[in-house]
């Protein structure tokens, strides 16, 4: 029960970080004082989602039977890392460089070439952590710091995932010709050499 009580209080904390930091952008005047502020929080809360989602592989390595709530919990993580940045690529601003939308996420502009919509700036979180970077929207501003800062944290988290999905994959590939081995072995009689059956 306790380390339920603290991954739900890690998770916990995260979330009210994440709206601490969305706040504070939205009260902090535009200028020097708030890309500051946004680029260290930034830094921070990337910091803390790359330790619980560390926390979530350890205990998933650990063997202590909870596999789909730690995976819940890393995936919940995850979500609330892309919805905040997309929250910082709408508040300060993504511009459209093509004038091909797209048909998932409306991505409405405003007439200075501002993404509007939630949706929009969420596509281009999701694009830019998977470091596809398409180049239909682009970063104004210092949101281009934000958006390497978010690339780095999805090269990061990407090469984890590959590498805990590897290993999970070999795992189970060696559990199942482990126990095929045993099956063929049990079916055999050691025989004396020259005896046939």
């Amino acid at each position: 029960m306790y380390k339920f009580a603290s991954a739900f209080g890690l998770f916990a904390s995260f979330l009210l970080f994440g709206g601490v930091w969305m706040g504070l952008i939205s009260v902090i005047p535009a200028g020097m004082p708030r890309d500051v502020v946004t680029c260290g929080l930034g830094v921070l809360f990337s910091g803390t989602f790359l330790y619980l989602l560390l926390s979530r592989l350890r205990n998933l390595y650990a063997g202590l039977g909870r596999f789909w709530a730690e995976a819940a919990m890393a995936a919940a993580n995850l979500a609330l890392l892309l919805c905040a940045f997309a929250v910082i690529y709408k508040t300060y601003g993504t511009s459209e460089a093509t004038d091909i939308s797209s048909f998932i996420a409306d991505t409405t502009v405003s007439p200075e070439g501002k993404v509007t919509t939630f949706g929009g700036a969420l596509y281009y979180s999701v694009v830019t952590f998977t470091t596809l970077g398409y180049g239909d929207l682009q970063p104004r501003g210092v949101m281009r710091f934000m958006a390497c800062l978010e690339t780095f944290v999805g090269y990061l988290v990407l090469g984890i995932l590959a590498s805990t999905v590897a290993d999970f994959v070999q795992k189970w590939a060696k559990t199942t010709v482990d126990e095929s081995d045993s099956s063929l072995g049990d079916g055999l009689i050691d025989q004396p050499d020259g005896e046939d059956r």
